[in-house]
C-alpha cells in the first residue's frame, strides 16, 4: 500500500503451481547429496593443472575430504589414491580420523594391507621431510594406537620415526599439555618403550602440570608413564596430585593414584613426609568427597592401588568409603571382575585396621560389600574368572564374613576350569578352603593331578616340557623339611618362569652384564673378563647352582645354554618331580642334537668333582669362620689331592676344553685339550691354599719342637 499500484492476489492455486517445481527440484538434490555422502563424498574435484598433463586436488580440498571421510575404508581409499600428495598435515588428519574409525577394532586381510602400507608411507614421510609440529605427530601417534591397538607392535617403524621427530618437537613453545599428553598415551598403548622421548616429555611436563594439564591429562600422563614403568615424571606427577588433587575428576583421581603406587611413588621406607605418601593421602581425601560419581571402573583402580601400597593401619576411611559405593552400584553395574577386585582391596586395606573387630569384620558397609559378592558368587559363580574366584574366596576368609555355601560353589567353579588357574591362584584357593574348613574332592584331585606345560622360549632345541601340579603340593597337606607349607615345589611359579625367559633373552655373559648395571660389570669380572681374563663368548664351562629349585626350569634353560648346572630341593616328592623333568628335557634336547640340534654338554662326574672344588673355595673366602672350619677339615694331604687332580683333569678330556690340533713348525701340539681362565684361578687359589696351609704346619711345628722342625 502507498505505492499507487494495485496488489497482486495469489490464490493457493496458483502458488502450488509456481511452488511445485521448486520443491521437487530440492528433494532431487538432496537425494544426490545424501546418495554422494553415503559413497565417502567421492564427488569430481576441482584438480591443479600441470603442463604435462597430470593433476592433483588442491591442499586444501584434499584436507577436507578426508575431514568429511564417512569410513575408514573411504580413508584408505583416499589415501591410495592420493598418498603421494599427502604431506605431514594431511597424515596427521588421515591418521586421527582413521583412529576414530578403528577404534579398537583388529583390521584384517585387505584393511590390513591397507593400514601396514599407510604406515610405512607415514614412516617414510617423516624420515624423509621430518616434521616439527606437535599436534601432527600426536595425531599419527594417537590415531596410530587407536587404529592399529594390540597390532601396533607391527608399525614399530613408524613409531621410531613419530620419537626421533618428538624429542626435538616436545621442547617447542607451541607444544602444549594435550599434545604431550597424547603422544604419551599412544606410546603406552601400543607398547613402545622410547625412554629418551619419555624423558623429553617428563621435562616439557614438569613446568606445565602444576596449572597448564587438566585433569584427563593428568590421568593419560600417569597411566602412560607407569604402563612403561618409566619414572621420570613421577616426583612431577605426585607434586601435581598434592597441589590440585580437588581438582581432579573420580577418574584421574583413580588413575593418578593406582600410578603413583606403581611408580614407587610411596614406598614405606621414603617415610611419612614423602610427597608420593603425602600425594596419596590428598587423593584419598578427594576420593572420599566425590565417591558417590565413582564407576565401578574407578573403584576398581582406586581399591587396587591402595591395596598395593602395603602400609599397615592406613586407609580404614577410605576401605568403608569404596565398600559403600560399591554396595550403592550394586551388582547390575558392578561387573563380577570389578566386584571381585574392589572386594580383594577392601580386604587388604582392612587387615590391620581399626575395620576389624578380632578375626571378623564389623564396619557395616563391608558387611554389606561381602553379602553382595557372597550373593553372587552363590548364584553365578560362572560368571567370575580364575582370579576372581581366588581373590574373593581369600577376601572373605580374611574378613571372617564367608559362609559355607559360598565356599563351596566357589570350590565347584574352580575345580571345573581350574586349567585356567596359576600356581599363585591356585595356592591361594586353597589356602582359604583349608582355613574356612571346606573340602573338596574334586578340587583337591584337580590341584593335585601333574600336568604337563610346554614352554616355547628362544632357546636351541625343541620346546621345554615340564611336568607340574597347580597346588603346588598344597592338597596333600604337611609340611616340607625346611618347615614351609608343602605347597610350593610342585608348582610353576612365576618367579620361576620369568628368571628363566631373562636367561633364555640373554644368551651370552656380555647381554647378561649390560641388563644389570651396575651390578653387571663386576660379575662380568667374576665370570672373565673386566681385566681378569678375555670376556666369555657364551655360558659353555660356567657353573650354576639353582637352591629350592621345585620343577627347576632356570637350572634346565642354564643347561641349554652350556652351563654345568646343579639343582637341588629338600622335598623328596618335589626332588622325584624335578629329576623326571631334567631327565624328559635331556632325552629331548638328545634326540634334538641326532637331528642336527646343537648338543647339549652332559654334567659328568669330573664336572662334579671340579664344583665342589669351587665351592669349597668360594666359602673359605666368604667368612673367617668358614675358612677356620675348612682348614681344620681339610688336611695338606687332601689339598695336595685335589690340586693334582684339577691339573690333570683341566688339561684331558675330562674338564679341558677342545682346540684344533695346531702345527707350529711342523710340530703337532701333543694336546688337544687346554684348561680355561676359570679353571687356572681355580687351580692357583688352591695351590695358595696348600701353601698356606704347609707354612701354619710348619710353624705349628717348629713352635712344638723347640725350634726344630718337624715333618707333619
Amino acid at each position: 500500500s502507498g505505492c499507487g499500484t494495485t496488489p497482486t492476489i495469489v490464490t493457493r492455486k496458483a502458488a502450488l503451481v509456481i511452488f511445485a517445481p521448486l520443491c521437487a527440484a530440492l528433494r532431487a538434490t538432496r537425494a544426490v547429496l545424501c546418495a554422494l555422502k553415503s559413497l565417502g563424498h567421492r564427488m569430481p574435484a576441482p584438480v591443479r593443472r600441470q603442463s604435462g598433463g597430470a593433476s592433483w586436488p588442491e591442499p586444501p580440498l584434499l584436507n577436507a575430504w578426508i575431514s568429511k571421510a564417512q569410513s575408514a575404508r573411504a580413508l584408505l581409499q583416499l589415501h591410495a589414491q592420493h598418498g603421494e600428495r599427502m604431506d605431514a598435515m594431511h597424515l596427521g588428519n588421515l591418521w586421527n580420523k582413521l583412529g576414530r574409525h578403528l577404534k579398537w577394532q583388529t583390521a584384517s586381510g585387505e584393511m590390513g594391507d591397507s593400514l601396514a602400507g599407510l604406515a610405512a608411507a607415514t614412516q617414510s614421510q617423516l624420515e624423509a621431510h621430518g616434521c616439527h609440529r606437535p599436534d601432527i605427530l600426536a595425531n599419527i601417534a594417537h590415531g596410530a594406537a587407536q587404529a592399529m591397538g594390540a597390532d601396533a607392535t607391527a608399525a614399530r617403524g613408524l613409531f621410531d620415526a613419530i620419537a626421533r621427530a618428538a624429542a626435538d618437537a616436545c621442547a617447542k613453545p607451541r607444544c602444549e599439555p594435550r599434545h604431550l599428553a597424547n603422544l604419551a598415551w599412544a606410546f603406552a598403548t601400543a607398547s613402545q618403550p622410547q625412554p629418551a622421548l619419555f624423558d623429553r616429555i617428563a621435562a616439557a611436563s614438569a613446568p606445565l602440570l602444576g596449572g597448564s594439564f587438566n585433569a584427563q591429562e593428568i590421568g593419560m600422563l600417569a597411566w602412560a608413564f607407569a604402563r612403561l614403568e618409566h619414572g621420570g615424571a613421577t616426583a612431577a606427577l605426585a607434586e601435581a596430585a598434592c597441589a590440585r588433587a580437588s581438582e581432579l575428576e573420580p577418574q584421574a583421581i583413580a588413575t593418578v593414584a593406582l600410578s603413583l603406587v606403581k611408580l614407587g611413588a610411596a614406598s614405606p621406607e621414603d617415610g611419612r613426609r614423602s610427597v608420593g605418601l603425602r600425594a596419596l593421602k590428598r587423593l584419598a581425601r578427594a576420593a572420599r568427597r566425590r565417591m558417590a560419581a565413582f564407576n565401578a571402573q574407578d573403584l576398581d583402580s582406586l581399591a587396587s592401588a591402595y591395596a598395593r601400597l602395603g602400609l599397615p593401619r592406613w586407609g580404614a576411611k577410605l576401605a568403608s568409603a569404596i565398600a559403600a559405593a560399591a554396595v550403592a552400584l550394586g551388582t547390575k553395574r558392578c561387573t563380577p571382575r570389578h566386584l571381585a577386585n574392589v572386594l580383594w582391596g577392601v580386604a587388604k586395606l582392612s587387615s590391620g585396621c581399626r575395620l576389624a573387630r578380632g578375626s571378623v569384620a564389623t564396619e557395616p558397609s563391608v558387611v554389606s560389600l561381602c553379602g553382595m559378592a557372597g550373593g553372587a558368587l552363590a548364584s553365578d559363580a560362572a560368571a567370575f574368572n580364575a582370579r576372581d574366584l581366588s581373590n574373593a574366596a581369600w577376601s572373605l576368609l580374611t574378613l571372617g564374613l564367608f559362609d559355607r555355601p559360598t565356599m563351596l560353589a566357589i570350590a565347584a567353579r574352580a575345580a571345573a576350569t581350574l586349567d585356567s588357574f596359576n600356581a599363585q591362584e591356585t595356592s591361594k584357593l586353597l589356602y582359604a578352603m583349608r582355613k574356612s574348613g571346606v573340602h573338596c574332592a574334586a578340587l583337591e584331585e584337580a590341584a593335585s593331578r601333574p600336568r604337563e606345560q610346554r614352554l616355547e622360549l628362544p632357546l636351541a632345541g625343541p620346546p621345554i616340557l615340564l611336568t607340574h601340579m597347580l597346588g603346588g603340593g598344597r592338597a596333600k597337606g604337611g609340611r616340607e623339611e625346611t618347615g614351609a607349607t608343602a605347597a610350593t615345589g610342585g608348582a610353576l611359579w612365576e618367579g620361576s618362569l620369568l628368571l628363566a625367559k631373562w636367561l633364555a633373552a640373554h644368551p651370552t655373559p656380555a647381554a647378561a652384564a649390560a641388563a644389570l648395571p651396575p651390578l653387571g660389570a663386576r660379575l662380568l669380572g667374576r665370570w672373565g673378563g673386566a681385566g681378569v681374563g678375555p670376556v666369555p663368548v657364551g655360558w659353555a664351562g660356567r657353573s650354576a647352582v639353582e637352591l629350592g629349585a621345585g620343577l627347576g626350569l632356570p637350572a634346565i634353560v642354564a643347561g641349554r645354554l652350556g652351563m654345568r648346572t646343579v639343582a637341588t630341593d629338600a622335598d623328596e616328592d618335589v626332588l622325584s618331580l624335578l629329576e623326571a623333568n631334567a631327565a624328559k628335557d635331556n632325552a629331548a634336547t638328545a634326540a634334538g642334537a641326532g637331528a642336527g640340534a646343537p648338543k647339549q654338554a652332559g654334567f659328568s662326574a669330573a664336572a662334579r668333582c671340579y664344583l665342589v672344588i669351587r665351592l669349597l673355595l668360594e666359602v673359605l673366602g666368604s667368612s673367617a669362620t668358614a675358612a677356620a672350619w675348612l682348614d681344620a677339615a681339610l688336611s695338606v694331604a687332601e689339598v695336595e689331592a685335589m690340586a693334582k687332580w684339577l691339573k690333570a683333569a683341566s688339561n684331558s678330556s675330562m674338564l679341558g676344553r677342545s682346540v684344533g690340533r695346531a702345527r707350529l713348525l711342523s710340530f703337532s701340539r701333543r694336546r688337544p685339550y687346554e684348561r680355561s681362565t676359570s679353571q687356572q684361578g681355580t687351580l692357583d687359589d688352591l695351590k695358595g691354599f696348600r701353601n698356606l696351609k704347609r707354612k701354619t704346619l710348619t710353624a705349628k711345628g717348629k713352635a712344638a719342637g723347640g725350634g726344630k722342625e718337624v715333618a707333619g
